[in-house]
C-alpha cells in the first residue's frame, strides 16, 4: 500500500495492526486450549507471522521489479471484500438477533465510510 501513497500505506498499516493484534492473541488462546503447549502455540504463531512477512517481501519485490502496484492493491482489497461478504456476513446473520445484525452492518458501513474519508 505504501507504493500507492504514503498516507495509504500508513492507514493500511494501522488497520492491519488494529486487526492483527487481537487476532493473534485469539489464535494463541485457541491453539493453547486445543492441546498445543505454550511453546507449540507460540511457534505456530511465529510461523504464520513469518509467512506473512515473506509474502510482504515477495510483494515488494514484484512491485519494484515489475511495477504492478496499481493492480495488486485493488486485487487484494477485492479479495478481502469477497471473503468478508461470502464468509463473514452470512455467519453474522445466522448467529445473532436482527438487532445485533443491524448494529454489526452499521459498524461495517461506518468502517468503510471512514476508510473512504481518510483516503
Amino acid at each position: 500500500a505504501v507504493v500507492s501513497t504514503q498516507s495509504t500505506g500508513w492507514l493500511t498499516t494501522a488497520g492491519i495492526l488494529l486487526h492483527e493484534l487481537p487476532h493473534e492473541v485469539t489464535d494463541y488462546a485457541v491453539l493453547a486450549q486445543s492441546g498445543f503447549t505454550k511453546q507449540g502455540a507460540i511457534a505456530a504463531q511465529l510461523w504464520t507471522c513469518f509467512t506473512g512477512i515473506l509474502g510482504s517481501v515477495v510483494g515488494v519485490y514484484f512491485e519494484q521489479s515489475f511495477s504492478c502496484g496499481k493492480i495488486v492493491l485493488p486485487l487484494t482489497s477485492g479479495i478481502f471484500l469477497y471473503v468478508s461478504t461470502t464468509s463473514l456476513v452470512p455467519s453474522i446473520v445466522e448467529k445473532t438477533s436482527p438487532r445485533d445484525t443491524g448494529l454489526q452492518m452499521v459498524a461495517m458501513i461506518l468502517g468503510l465510510a471512514l476508510t473512504f474519508w481518510c483516503s
